[in-house]
C-alpha cells in the first residue's frame, strides 16, 4: 500500500540520517498513520493472528490503539 511505503520512506530518512535540512509537512500524515493502523487492527484483533496470553494486555493495547485513532482523527481535521 502506498501509505505504508510512504511511512517506511520517512522512517528510513530518519534512521539513515545524513546532514540536510528537514521540512516535514503534516498535511496527509494523519491519513497515512490511520491507514497503517488498519494493518495493526487486522493483525492485533482478528481471530488467530495474535495469541494474547493475558487479556489485560489485549485490553490495554485496544485502549491505546483507540486513543491513537482519536488523536489522529483530530489531527486529520486540523491538517488535511
Amino acid at each position: 500500500d502506498l501509505d505504508v511505503e510512504s511511512l517506511n520512506a520517512l522512517r528510513n530518512s530518519f534512521i539513515h540520517f545524513t546532514p540536510k535540512s528537514w521540512v516535514l509537512h503534516l498535511e496527509g500524515l494523519p491519513n497515512i498513520f490511520l491507514n497503517c493502523l488498519k494493518v495493526v487492527e487486522y493483525l492485533g484483533w482478528s481471530p488467530g493472528k495474535i495469541n494474547w496470553h493475558k487479556e489485560g494486555n489485549k485490553k490495554l493495547a485496544i485502549k491505546s490503539f483507540n486513543d491513537c485513532i482519536d488523536v489522529l482523527e483530530k489531527l486529520k481535521t486540523d491538517y488535511n
